[in-house]
Formats: structure tokens, C-alpha cells, sequence
């Protein structure tokens, strides 16, 4: 119960991160528009680890014996189904850090639009790992 506080206030200041960037922006109109802006995506980026630290610090399931020798059916599906959402949560994680990246060094590097189809690729590649099994 108390890693489920923890993850819920951690959840929390998350998501008040993620509504209060913008006002970052309003209130450091009268600075350089490239500080507000990275301010803006630090604070993006500082909200998304803190919910990727989230997800992967939770607790795995865990079946035990005496349960597994009983319902090994519905023991193997729940098992699968916690990989699969696990596995979708890191490539949503990962997903939204590259874009984030993507973004910075469009503005800031003076990149050009290939960034973007990197940036796809590096998703795409990783989905593919995921899909073959080699990423747990």
C-alpha cells in the first residue's frame, strides 16, 4: 500500500508538470524565446522520467507456487498480459522521449526534417525488438 502512495504522488506531480509547462512560457515571455522554450522541454522531459521511474519501479507479478499449479491457464495469461503492458509503457516512454529530442534538436541544432524519420526509425526498431522477444 505504500509503494502505491509513493506511485500515486509520484504520478501526480507528473501530470502537474506536464499542465503547468506552459505557463512557464507565459510567465518568461519577457526572456529569450530559445530559455522559455527550453524550459518548457525540460519540464516536459523532467515529468517523463519521473513517469518512466514510475512504471519501471513497480512491482512485477509474481505467481506463486501453490497458484501456479493450480490455474496455470489464468496464471500464463496474466503473466503475459503484465509483460505486454509493460512492454507497451516503455515504448510509450521511450516514443515520447525521442519526439521530445527530435523537437529540441529541430529548433536548436538547425536539423532538418530527417530528424523526425530518425526519430521514427529509432521507435520502429525498438518496437521490433520488442516484438521478436529480445526486449523484456
Amino acid at each position: 500500500m505504500k509503494e502505491k502512495k509513493k506511485r500515486a504522488l509520484m504520478i501526480t506531480i507528473a501530470v502537474a508538470l506536464y499542465i503547468m509547462s506552459p505557463v512557464s512560457m507565459i510567465l518568461g515571455s519577457h526572456l529569450s524565446g530559445e530559455i522559455t522554450i527550453t524550459i518548457f522541454f525540460t519540464e516536459i522531459a523532467l515529468a517523463t522520467s519521473i513517469l518512466i521511474y514510475s512504471e519501471m519501479t513497480k512491482s512485477k507479478y509474481y505467481a506463486t507456487s501453490a497458484k501456479r499449479a493450480d490455474d496455470t491457464i489464468i496464471e500464463e495469461i496474466k503473466e503475459k498480459n503484465y509483460i505486454g503492458s509493460r512492454n507497451r509503457a516503455i515504448l510509450r516512454s521511450v516514443s515520447a522521449i525521442a519526439w521530445t529530442l527530435g523537437i529540441l534538436f529541430f529548433f536548436f541544432v538547425d536539423a532538418n526534417l530527417l530528424i523526425f524519420i530518425l526519430c521514427w526509425a529509432v521507435i520502429r526498431l525498438l518496437k521490433s525488438f520488442m516484438e521478436l522477444g529480445e526486449v523484456k
